[in-house]
Formats: C-alpha cells, structure tokens, sequence
C-alpha cells in the first residue's frame, strides 16, 4: 500500500469516529441506564471515563444523582412515601423520619459523605468557587432557567434527606422523629450542652427559648452529643456541616415551589423560618458575626466561625433546636 492510500485510509478512520460531543452523550445514556437498575458504580465508571463536565447540566444531575444512589437514596421512596411525612409545625423533626436519613449516620460514613458529594456537585455548578457562598442567584448566571429549576429542584431533594440524617444522628432521633429519644447509650437530648455566658443573659434566654419549644431539649446544661461538643470543645467543622445544611435548605426553598410536586405546601416553612431569626431580636441578642445566618459555604462557615463558639451555640439553639423540636 502506498503512503497516499495510507493516509486516505487513516483519514477515513479518524472521520468514522466518535466525536467528543457522541462519545459524552452516550456516556451519559449508558450512565442513565445503569442508575436505571441501580448499578451505582457502573454509572460513575462511564462518567468519570469522560471527564467530569462541570458545566454540562444534564451530566451533573447525573454525576449527583450516582453519588446520592451510592449513598442510598432512592427518588422513588423518597416522592412515594417518605416526602409526605413533612410536618411544618415540627420541621426537622419529619425530615430525620426520611429512609435515608435514618440509614445513613453522621459524617465520616460512606452513606452521608456520598449523599455530601452529590449535594456539593450541585451546589458549586458550574465551577462556584467552594470559599463562594453558593445560591440559586450564583448558578443563574451559570445555566439555563430550564437547568437552573432542575440542578436546583434536585438539589433541595437532597438537602432535605441529608439534613435529616444530620438531625436523625446528631440529634439522637427515634424512628418516629422524636430528638433524644434514640440510642439510650447516646442520652444526649440537645446537639449542644449549651453554656454561652456561663448562666449569664444569654443562657437565660436560651432556657426561656428552649423551655417553652415542647421539645426534649429544654435548657441549657443538658446532656449534647459527644461529636458535637466533646469536653466543652466545639467540632467546628460538623457544627458547620449543619448550619450550611440548614442555610442552603432555606435558599433552595426560596427558588423551588414544592407544592407542584406534593400536596405538602412549604411556603409556611420559610414564614416559620423568618419567626426563629425574628426571635432573637425580641430577646435583645444578636450574632457577633451575622453572617452566620447567609454562610452557606463550608469552607467559609470553618474558617469565619473557628474560634466563635457563642454564635454557634445561639444558631443551633434558636433555630435548629426549636425546628426539632417533636414529642
């Protein structure tokens, strides 16, 4: 064969082949296919062969729907029976009755830091920086509104579940929603023993708060969990976890309307939401940095809140406390 034929036919070859745009659908379609019969690990072996695509819509639902399929979470339970269990006067006490939540555990367990890496894909779409706050108005900027509504839809589907495996096990949860009525061995009823003036003004109004919730948690001293505040000393970074959880909850809820996918109406949660801030203002406290109550990057809430047990122990008491708060 002569070197002209040679190049006719090498020429042939490589126009007969997939092109990079071919070769990402069809790994997306074989990616669909798989999550199809949960086959989790084979869905991310065709999408990591790809190369992760950060600004492909589609391939990032896929990429955060494996990770959440290795975590456990399954749509179908989720929409066929566990989202009807939300309950607005006992807010996060119904999320922690959620499949996933009471299957997952804390962080460090496979099941939550892979239903974290899901979440995470979608949160910081399109390349958001993890020391940028990331919300629905940063992704905008980013997508479609088509993909916005899906990257975010999917997103707050999930924040639900693993802010429900955050209160289910940080907050010692029974089956049945009810925080500090879990594991005996456990016997915390609080995420904290909050101290934050040492039974000054402000413990008094925490005990007020906490006294009049109906909850378990009903003043300050009780027993915490140990991986929150071991000795006094406040683990920052799952501290953080719950606060960033809880602050992407309420952005995501502002831009999803949930009550096209359910009868369960939500809009009265963010009403519910902007009572707890209001609270605080009706007892004289504020936060010493309120940039706690928008922080919705965990890089920046660990970093920003390192040494700042006081606002911590006051978002955790006036608002996560009293959402949780089911007998």
């Amino acid at each position: 064969m002569n070197k002209f034929m040679l190049l006719i036919l090498l020429y042939v070859l490589i126009s007969c082949g997939a092109s990079d745009e071919e070769e990402l659908v069809d790994a997306k379609t074989r990616a669909e296919n798989y999550l199809t019969t949960s086959q989790c690990d084979e869905a991310l072996e065709e999408l990591n062969a790809i190369g992760f695509k950060n600004d492909d819509a589609e391939y990032l639902k896929l990429y955060a729907s494996t990770y959440a399929c290795l975590a456990g979470y399954d749509t179908s339970t989720f929409f066929g029976s566990d989202i009807t269990n939300i309950d607005t006067t006992n807010v996060l006490s119904s999320f922690s009755t959620f499949s996933y939540s009471q299957g997952s555990g804390g962080s460090g367990t496979t099941a939550y830091d892979n239903l974290q890496i899901a979440l995470d894909t979608l949160l910081y779409a399109g390349g958001i920086a993890l020391t940028t706050n990331p919300s629905s108005t940063e992704r905008s900027a980013l997508f479609s509104s088509r993909d916005l509504a899906e990257i975010n839809s999917l997103a707050l589907y999930l924040v639900l579940n693993q802010f429900g495996a955050y209160n289910y096990f940080y907050g010692n949860t029974n089956a049945t929603g009810v925080k500090g009525g879990g594991d005996a061995a456990e016997s915390n009823v609080c995420f904290f023993s909050y101290n934050v003036d040492g039974g000054g003004t402000i413990d008094g109004h925490i005990d007020t708060a906490l006294g009049a919730s109906g909850g378990s948690c009903s003043a300050t001293g009780q027993q915490g969990k140990n991986e929150l505040s071991n000795g006094g000393n406040i683990d920052v970074a799952i501290a953080c976890q719950g606060v960033v959880l809880f602050n992407n909850f309420r952005d995501l809820l502002a831009s999803v309307a949930l009550g096209s996918i359910t009868d369960t109406d939500l809009s009265s949660v963010d009403t519910f939401l902007e009572t707890a801030f209001a609270t605080l203002s009706t007892y004289g406290i504020s936060f010493t940095d309120s940039s706690i109550t928008t922080v919705k990057s965990q890089t920046r809430c660990e970093a920003d809140f390192a040494t700042n047990y006081r606002d911590l122990q006051i978002y955790f008491a006036f608002f996560i406390e009293l959402l949780h708060n089911k007998t």
